[in-house]
């Protein structure tokens, strides 16, 4: 079911609101690309530099004017507060679909010349490699043929030294169940 988010309830601080929207407006099929956003946002907590916080409970709404997806929080109990400066780093992988959107594979770019496809979802690479992936509204990116990427970001909670182990064991347990319970872990 596609939500359809009425500028009006948007018009309230814009700034907030940008660092939550997944742009379409690059592509020359912006459906496709709100196609894939709608398919694998969902898997992910969302972190929002602008406002420093990441949305581990949220909805998906897209913007009346097919230009993106916005992520509205639900509750303020599942949003947690820090900086992300020295906590939310750019990985090398990456999720890429085909042009149907049917096959989705995720690859390694940490050798520049030489990408891999993995054999592997990426729960199972999270929990590898200890990465808490995250994406940022950044993420989305788009190849030269105009297919949607999904550039991922990891988490890395020993970089939050002012927060309390209960509330680190929280972020870590909402993140690695959001992408337990998606597609992505299957």
């Amino acid at each position: 079911m596609t939500k359809i988010v009425n500028s009006i309830i948007l018009s309230a601080d814009l700034n907030r609101r940008e660092g939550r929207v997944f742009q379409a407006k690059v592509y020359t099929n912006r459906q496709r690309a709100i196609d894939f956003v709608w398919m694998y946002i969902p898997s992910f907590c969302v972190y929002c530099s602008y406002t420093g916080q990441l949305y581990t409970n949220y909805d998906l709404y897209n913007l009346e004017n097919t230009s993106g997806v916005i992520v509205l929080p639900k509750n303020h109990h599942d949003t947690f507060n820090f900086s992300g400066e020295n906590s939310v780093f750019k990985t090398k992988f990456v999720m890429a679909t085909s042009s149907n959107l049917k096959k989705t594979k995720l690859l390694d770019l940490r050798q520049p010349g030489n990408i891999k496809s993995l054999q592997t979802n990426l729960f199972n690479l999270a929990l590898e490699k200890r990465l808490l992936p995250v994406v940022l509204k950044s993420d989305l990116r788009r190849l030269k043929n105009d297919l949607p990427y999904l550039s991922i970001h990891t988490l890395d909670l020993a970089n939050l030294p002012s927060m309390s182990d209960f509330r680190l064991s929280q972020i870590e347990a909402a993140v690695l169940d959001r992408l337990e319970s998606s597609p992505l872990s299957r």
